[in-house]
C-alpha cells in the first residue's frame, strides 16, 4: 500500500513542473484565442442575422405594410379590418365630422394658402322655392319671403371635346379686276399644321408629364369617354414637336433658375424603349430643378441618357450658392468648383432611422433620432403656418431647430463604435455622419 501511494504521488523537479506549467498555459491560451475567435464569428452571425432580419421586415412592410413614414410607433388607434365594433363606432364619429375641402390660393410673393372660402370659383345659383300649396298662410295671408338659407357644395363638371371652326373672311373688289382681294389674317398656333387647340395640347402635356399618365391610358380615355380617337403616337410626335418650340422659354426658365443663389434638384429612374443605340434596359434619368427669386420661381424637367456629371455642370453653368438634394455620388464633382454647396436633405437621413425604429428588435437609439426629427418637423410645419419668409425663417431655424441638430450629432459621436459594424444601424449612423454639412 505504500509503494502504490509512493507511486501516485512520485514528485516531480522543479524544471518539469515549469515545463508542465508552460505547456498548460499554452494550452490555455489557444483555448482562450479559439474561444475569443468563436464568440467573433457569433457575434458577426448575429450582426448578420440583425441584418437580414432588418432586410425581411423592410421588404414585407414595403410589399404588405403602410407606405406612410410618420413617427407612429405605437398606434394604438387602428382599427381592425373585420372588427365589427369598431367600424361601428368610426361610422357614427365620422357623421360629426365636417368634411376638409379647401381651396388653395397663392400671393404674389408665392405663399400658398388654404381657405375654405368658395367665393372665388365660377358660381351656379339654384333657388329651391317654397311648394305652391305651402305659400299661403292658414290665415288666409299669402306668405312673404324673409330670406334665404344658404349652404355650398362643390361641384364637379365632366370635360367636354368641342370644335372650334376658324373662319376666315375673304374679300374681293366687285369689278373683277382681280387685283383687290384680301383675306383675314391666320390665328396664331405653336404648332399651325395640328388639329388641336392650345389648350388640348396642354392638357396633352400636363397629363404626361405632370400627372404621370402615360399615352395609351389618355388615348384609351379620350376614346371611351368622348369617341375620338387620337393615337398614343400622334401625342408624342406633339410633345416633341412642342418641346423644340418651347426651347426659348425653357432657356429662359434656365436663366431665372442660374440668377438665384437657391435651388433644388432630384433625379429619377426612367426606362426609355427603342432609343438609338441604347438597349431598353438601360436606365435614364428624368431630372427636376426648381429655383429661382421667392417671387418668380421656375420647376423644369428634363430627360438625360448619358454622362450625368457634364449634364449636371452645363445645366448649372453660372449658378453659385446652395443646391438643396440627396447624396448621389453624381452630385460630388459639383463642389469642387467651389461656387456650388450642396445642402442634403435630412428626409434620407431620417428614413435610415425611421425603418429601424419600426422594425428593428433594439430600436432604443433610432427611437431617440425619431422623436428629435418629430420635433423638428413641428416646428418647421408651425413656421408655414406663421408664413415665415427670408431672414425670419433662418432666424427660427438658428434658435430652434439647429439646437435640435446639435442633439442628434451628439447621439451620432456617442454611438460612433457602431460605425464599423455591419448593421442597419451602422448605416443610418455612417450616412448622416458622412453628409453632415
Amino acid at each position: 500500500m505504500q509503494k502504490t501511494n509512493e507511486l501516485l504521488f512520485e514528485p516531480i523537479s522543479h524544471n518539469e513542473a515549469i515545463l508542465l506549467l508552460n505547456q498548460q498555459y499554452i494550452i490555455n491560451s489557444e483555448l482562450h484565442t479559439q474561444l475569443k475567435n468563436q464568440q467573433e464569428i457569433n457575434q458577426h452571425l448575429q450582426d448578420e442575422l440583425e441584418k437580414f432580419h432588418q432586410l425581411i421586415l423592410n421588404q414585407n412592410r414595403a410589399l404588405y405594410g403602410s407606405k406612410s413614414e410618420k413617427n407612429d410607433l405605437d398606434d394604438a388607434t387602428q382599427l381592425g379590418l373585420f372588427n365589427q365594433d369598431d367600424r361601428s363606432q368610426t361610422n357614427s364619429s365620422d357623421e360629426s365630422l365636417e368634411d376638409e375641402v379647401t381651396v388653395i390660393t397663392y400671393t404674389r410673393s408665392g405663399v400658398k394658402k388654404k381657405t375654405k372660402d368658395f367665393s372665388g370659383l365660377p358660381r351656379q345659383i339654384v333657388e329651391h322655392l317654397v311648394p305652391e300649396d305651402q305659400r299661403t298662410c292658414s290665415c288666409g295671408l299669402h306668405k312673404m319671403t324673409i330670406r334665404y338659407e344658404h349652404s355650398e357644395q362643390l361641384h364637379y363638371q365632366r370635360a367636354q371635346l368641342s370644335v372650334i371652326e376658324h373662319r376666315r373672311e375673304v374679300m374681293a373688289c366687285p369689278n373683277e379686276c382681280g387685283q383687290s382681294m384680301t383675306s383675314a389674317s391666320v390665328a396664331s398656333h405653336i404648332l399651325p399644321k395640328t388639329k388641336a387647340t392650345p389648350e388640348l395640347l396642354a392638357h396633352v402635356v400636363v397629363s404626361k408629364i405632370e400627372d404621370r399618365q402615360p399615352s395609351y391610358h389618355l388615348s384609351n380615355k379620350l376614346k371611351t369617354r368622348f369617341d375620338i380617337e387620337i393615337p398614343r403616337n400622334t401625342m408624342a410626335r406633339w410633345i416633341i414637336k412642342l418641346s423644340k418650340k418651347l426651347i426659348p422659354l425653357v432657356n429662359l426658365m434656365k436663366e431665372t433658375l442660374r440668377s438665384y443663389d437657391i435651388a433644388w434638384m432630384d433625379a429619377t429612374t426612367l426606362q426609355v424603349l427603342n432609343e438609338p443605340n441604347r438597349k431598353p434596359t438601360t436606365k435614364s434619368y428624368a431630372w427636376c430643378f426648381k429655383g429661382g427669386p421667392p417671387d418668380k420661381q421656375v420647376i423644369i424637367f428634363d430627360y438625360n441618357a448619358l454622362d450625368h456629371k457634364q449634364y449636371l455642370e452645363d445645366f448649372l453653368e453660372g449658378f453659385k450658392g446652395f443646391i438643396h438634394s440627396d447624396a448621389d455620388k453624381r452630385y460630388d464633382d459639383l463642389e469642387k468648383k467651389g461656387d456650388i454647396h450642396l445642402s442634403y436633405c435630412n428626409v434620407h437621413a431620417r428614413r435610415y432611422f425611421e425603418a429601424i425604429a419600426k422594425n428593428s428588435k433594439k430600436p432604443a437609439i433610432a427611437k431617440k433620432v425619431m422623436a428629435i426629427y418629430s420635433q423638428i418637423y413641428a416646428i418647421e410645419k408651425a413656421a408655414k403656418k406663421d408664413k415665415l419668409l427670408g431672414d425670419a425663417l433662418v432666424l427660427n431655424r438658428k434658435s430652434k431647430i439647429q439646437p435640435l441638430m446639435n442633439q442628434i450629432k451628439l447621439i451620432l459621436d456617442e454611438n460612433s463604435y457602431l460605425e464599423s459594424l455591419k448593421l442597419p444601424l451602422s448605416q443610418a449612423i455612417n450616412y448622416t455622419k458622412n453628409h453632415w454639412v
